[in-house]
């Protein structure tokens, strides 16, 4: 799951992100279009830092390297990040990233 939605941003592609986080909002999945329309490469990388498991839900705090090409130049960022997980339907999908 968090590979699909990594390599979402790695590939540009929007559906790809909205497929492993189907309740993503209109307004953050435009935002999230937008950032990919502005950069020629973008590459994310998820290393996962803690797993906390609850019934069919699941939380995930990862850290989150994201690098891009901002005029020529590589920029990366490092941060932290915390996905909510859920089970529906016999797969995994994100359900909520607070602060995204």
């Amino acid at each position: 799951l968090l590979d699909r939605y990594a390599t979402g941003y790695t590939d540009r592609n929007a559906k790809l992100i909205q497929e492993a986080w189907p309740s993503v909002h209109p307004d953050q999945i435009k935002k999230i279009r937008d950032f990919l329309k502005n950069f020629k490469s973008v590459k994310m990388n998820l290393r996962i830092v803690n797993v906390v498991p609850a019934g069919n839900r699941v939380t995930v705090d990862c850290t989150q390297k994201l690098s891009y090409d901002l005029n020529g130049k590589e920029q990366t960022s490092v941060s932290q990040l915390t996905l909510y997980v859920v089970k529906r339907d016999g797969g995994w999908l994100i359900d909520f990233i607070p602060n995204s």
